[in-house]
């Protein structure tokens, strides 16, 4: 009798129980939503998203050298020593009708004063418009290049989502089997009671079922740790206070879509970031290669320049003055064209780490695919194969109660339960694990 009760314990801890019907303490979250609220409310996406923004104000800071650079000075002040000049006679010529200019020797010393001066000068660049150009471009790529690493971080988030999610279920369904497997110890203790009031069973009897129920009280209490800590995950990745209720509505345990593993392939290249990133980066470097051979050309700019001074007796109040700035190195000892070389090797590095790229993530889905189907049919299997060991067990029992069976063969029956409800559990955690890891190779998110 004894070795009957132990044995029931067992399998009653160690059954699954079906999915669990929670009472809601909180909004319902769908995993469509809660990776909706990630996308747009986690705190890492957001960071990512304001080098974005830092990307689109150089680009337009370097647009606006586009137009004419405006430079105003304002000078004021006086000289600190005295400014004198002498000009000999005859210092500007001698000539018939008037003689020597100056006449005789001249001394001209101006009165130290406070003087300003007003400088202008405008630069409107012209072969440099189209370095300008190709610069935007460049600068272009490099957001186009943070928009892929913020789609990156949006991805990396929405597969924690997924975990974090299927975590919660495999959590809520563990809660209910215990939950179960309490309220049958609690019955199965009340009649190892009344057998022992009865004398049928032993004292030891009902201590070992007490223990069990001490178990499955502290194996749910680290479910229950378990559960609020992934909902504390969850609130972190959606951007919310972490203790803000919430419940989830479960999903049927089987994989998103059947699809062709090539389609499946060809959805991952249009929709993973790190093919985007590659991609991004040989245009990056062509642009940039091109850029430096655009530096051989000269420079050629249109150049105005205004002066105006203020209480200064001995130079001319106003100075205006145009003129054309042209601007060429042409020689450079080979630098150039070794800045270009290195920029060439750029260029390969890049197209070959975009063919890496795009081989990797095509094994990746590849090989998460059979990993996800082989998770499936685990499961389909271990499924089974619990339904068969608790059949055996009903019958097995049934058949000792006629005292056609011997209780050695129904504990070897409930030992099969168990050892089939174990490898069970496991089948499901691996499914969902392998679910998430195939979701995330594929990149669904946009």
């Amino acid at each position: 009798m004894r070795n009957a009760v132990v044995g029931l314990s067992l399998v009653i801890l160690c059954c699954l129980a079906a999915p669990v019907l929670a009472q809601s303490t909180g909004d319902l979250l769908t995993l469509e939503s809660a990776i909706d609220q990630a996308a747009t409310a986690n705190r890492l996406t957001k960071i990512a998203t304001l080098e974005e923004r830092k990307a689109t104000a150089a680009e337009s800071a370097l647009s606006a050298q586009r137009g004419p650079r405006l430079d105003l000075k304002t000078l004021a002040g006086g000289f600190l020593a005295p400014l004198d000049f002498s000009f000999q006679q005859g210092a500007f010529g001698t000539y018939p009708a008037t003689g020597p200019i100056p006449f005789q020797d001249v001394e001209i010393s101006p009165p130290n004063s406070f003087g300003t001066a007003v400088l202008f000068t405008a630069i409107q660049p012209l072969t440099q418009l189209k370095k300008i150009s190709m610069g935007q471009k460049l600068f272009a790529l490099e957001r186009d290049l943070d928009i892929e690493k913020t789609r990156e971080q949006r991805h990396s988030v929405t597969g924690d989502v997924r975990r974090t999610y299927y975590g919660l279920m495999q959590t809520r369904a563990g809660l209910t089997a215990i939950g179960q497997a309490l309220a049958q110890i609690e019955e199965l203790t009340r009649v190892v009671e009344q057998y022992v009031e009865r004398q049928v069973a032993l004292e030891s009897d009902l201590m070992s079922v007490r223990t069990e129920r001490a178990r499955a009280e502290h194996s749910r209490l680290v479910l229950r740790n378990q559960e609020q800590s992934l909902k504390e995950r969850l609130n972190l990745l959606m951007g919310r206070p972490l203790l803000t209720p919430l419940e989830i509505v479960p999903l049927p345990d089987t994989l998103p879509a059947d699809a062709d593993l090539d389609a499946a392939v060809a959805a991952s290249r249009s929709t993973r970031p790190a093919i985007r990133q590659a991609t991004i980066n040989v245009s990056r470097a062509e642009q940039d290669l091109a850029l430096k051979d655009r530096e051989r050309l000269p420079d050629l700019s249109l150049a105005f320049g205004f002066a105006r001074l203020f209480n200064v007796a001995f130079l001319p109040e106003t100075t205006a003055a145009a003129a054309v700035v042209f601007s060429w190195e042409p020689f450079d000892w080979g630098r150039r064209k070794q800045e270009a070389v290195q920029r060439g090797h750029v260029l390969e590095q890049a197209r070959l780490a975009q063919q890496e790229a795009e081989a990797q993530v095509e094994l990746d889905v590849r090989v998460k695919a059979r990993k996800a189907i082989e998770a499936r049919d685990l499961l389909r299997v271990a499924r089974l194969a619990r339904e068969t060991a608790a059949e055996r067990l009903r019958v097995t029992t049934e058949r000792y109660r006629v005292e056609s069976a011997l209780l050695r063969d129904v504990l070897e029956a409930q030992t099969a339960l168990a050892r089939a409800t174990q490898e069970y559990e496991q089948a499901v955690g691996a499914f969902w694990t392998a679910r998430a890891d195939f979701e995330q190779a594929i990149g669904d998110q946009p």
